[in-house]
């Protein structure tokens, strides 16, 4: 490493880059790059193979043969130099090839007795890149550099050892150079280390090594060139980030592709620039110096260079990642299944009200259409009185039915809030029973069987919603045993809850339509709405409740509703059983 000056510009000047030879000379002489991450395998396997005491005579011994070559070449070239500018330019040496930054910060150099002492620091060692994930340890390469030059520099034996290193968790390093006296301790070490490592007693194990680097490098650029190109292709959006700050580091081609920012641009950006700020909240849980493990998955939004929103499902991680850990952040877009669903959602409503506009249609027109018929029976010709009540019966009837129809589809298009207050459900069951079975035509000779718990307590509901209820499913069920059978109901109470079970012995319902019996306007019967039991079921849940149908083709049907007793006083129980 020849130069004559200690500009990095003129340093510059000496590199010669022959890319198509695949050789790099500085200084005519040839140089390799060298990954990292391979240095860190060589160490490690030297260490494996041969124990750490011999590794790290190995690597002071060939830090110190390079360090003294660099000076006496650099002394040869520059004869007129000072000593001081000489040992300046070891520190420069070490810089311009990214081995670390070096600066003295005390030195006494006296020529004449041949002594030297002084300190300085080293930052970002590229050994220290290397012997982290090995443990706490030293720069030996490094040490045995500032040997050699400084040795060949003043004449003499110069140790150079750390107070403290990188390696072993400071913040940087702090290196000595001294001439010894009367060497002990770790300078003895450090001059054993120098002198019983033979490098060409270890020739055979060196190449070894070296061809297990080459191995290793190839492997490593193998991976790196596989992970880039799954990065790099992958459908989902992609970014590597700083896990502290958010910087954006990388991002693949869809990130290009999908936000419409260049590359470049958004290498400028952090991750709180390409999400709304309601996001930020969420990213607050990703980013930052303590976060050892981010949010896993979250819907978000990103914001594209149109100020377009792509809505997404955003999975955070942290990764190794060239000798650090990143923040990878995969981001799969949602957009388009988000569309598609509220279209879909927008077609099955207006299906929904598609078959509601139908049914109501046809239910209206029936009753409409009988009433015209006999307005105009009654306007066409004399009639007898007879005819004319039936008539007058059966506008009536219909006009009922019609009244029925519209009210039933309001109720269901416009619910209304349950208006609580304390019930006796069982008197309610018995005057609707007494009511209904007052027409002995509707309900023929269908038995009734009413079973009430004897500890019913009141129950906090709103009771002209609940009396529907019990009016539309006991009224199905009479209809489905055609005039004979058994209609049973069974009211109990545990754990807070009032269960209902209606159930009649009736045909049943068969599986395929058992399955549809809450879908607004599905009837099967000749003259009905279908939204009996849909009514019904929205009334449940607006109580906070549950409602079942359970039916056998054959044997009959069962509907079971549950209703909370919370609020009411336990003590406080129906009239019948005070």
């Amino acid at each position: 490493m020849i130069r004559n000056h200690l500009s990095a510009d003129d340093f510059k000047t000496r590199i010669q880059w022959h890319p198509e030879d695949a050789i790099i000379r500085v200084d005519g002489r040839r140089k390799i790059l060298v990954d990292v991450d391979a240095m860190h395998a060589l160490r490690e396997t030297i260490v494996n193979t041969v124990g750490q005491e011999r590794a790290r005579g190995i690597y002071r011994r060939f830090g110190y043969g390079c360090g003294k070559a660099d000076f006496e070449q650099a002394a040869a070239t520059n004869p007129e130099a000072a000593p001081e500018d000489l040992l300046a330019l070891g520190l420069q040496a070490h810089m311009f090839m990214g081995h670390v930054h070096a600066e003295l910060t005390k030195t006494r150099l006296d020529m004449a007795r041949k002594d030297l002492r002084a300190e300085g620091v080293w930052r970002h060692s590229f050994e220290t890149d290397c012997i982290l994930p090995l443990g706490p340890s030293s720069c030996w390469m490094l040490q045995g550099y500032a040997s050699g030059w400084a040795s060949a520099l003043v004449g003499k034996p110069v140790v150079a050892l750390e107070r403290q290193c990188t390696g072993a968790g400071a913040p940087f390093c702090i290196f000595e150079l001294r001439t010894p006296e009367k060497p002990f301790g770790p300078e003895q070490v450090f001059l054993d280390d120098l002198g019983q490592v033979n490098l060409e007693d270890h020739i055979g194990l060196l190449e070894q090594l070296a061809a297990d680097l080459r191995m290793a490098q190839n492997r490593l650029m193998g991976s790196e060139a596989k992970y880039r190109a799954l990065f790099e292709n992958a459908p989902d959006m992609m970014m590597l980030c700083d896990p502290v700050t958010g910087r954006i580091l990388d991002v693949n081609r869809a990130v290009v592709e999908r936000l419409g920012y260049e590359r470049d641009a958004v290498l400028r950006m952090t991750l709180r620039d390409l999400h709304p700020q309601k996001d930020h909240a969420t990213l607050s849980k990703v980013i930052g110096p303590s976060i050892t493990d981010p949010v896993g998955s979250s819907p978000m939004q990103l914001v594209g260079s149109a100020k377009q929103v792509c809505s997404v499902e955003a999975a955070f991680s942290l990764v190794p990642f060239a000798g650090s850990t990143v923040l990878q952040a995969i981001y799969h877009d949602v957009t388009g299944f988000q569309t598609a669903q509220m279209a879909l959602r927008e077609a099955e409503e207006l299906a929904r009200i598609g078959r509601m506009a139908s049914a109501v249609a046809h239910e209206i027109r029936n009753p409409l259409s009988a009433i015209v018929s006999g307005i105009r029976l009654l306007t066409s010709s004399k009639r007898s009185e007879e005819e004319r009540a039936l008539i007058f019966d059966t506008i009536l009837a219909e006009s009922e039915r019609l009244d029925s129809t519209l009210n039933d589809f309001l109720q269901f298009a416009r619910p209304r809030n349950p208006r609580r207050k304390p019930e006796n459900l069982e008197g309610m069951l018995l005057d609707l029973v007494r009511i209904i079975w007052s027409d002995k035509d509707a309900v023929g000779s269908v038995v009734p069987k009413i079973t009430v718990s004897p500890d019913l307590p009141l129950v906090n509901c709103d009771g002209d919603q609940i009396r529907q209820v019990f009016w539309n499913v006991i009224l199905n069920a009479i209809q489905a045993m055609a005039g004979q059978g058994e209609l049973a109901v069974d009211v109990t109470h545990e754990n807070g809850l009032v269960r209902v079970s209606i159930a009649d012995t009736g045909l049943g319902i068969p599986p395929e339509e058992l399955e549809r019996v809450f879908e607004p306007f599905h009837t099967t019967k000749p003259r009905g709405t279908g939204l009996g039991l849909p009514i019904a079921r929205r009334i449940i849940q607006a109580h906070g409740g549950a409602i079942v149908v359970k039916s056998q083709p054959g044997t009959g049907t069962s509907v079971t509703f549950t209703l909370t007793s919370e609020g009411i006083d336990g003590n406080s129980q129906s009239p019948a059983h005070r």
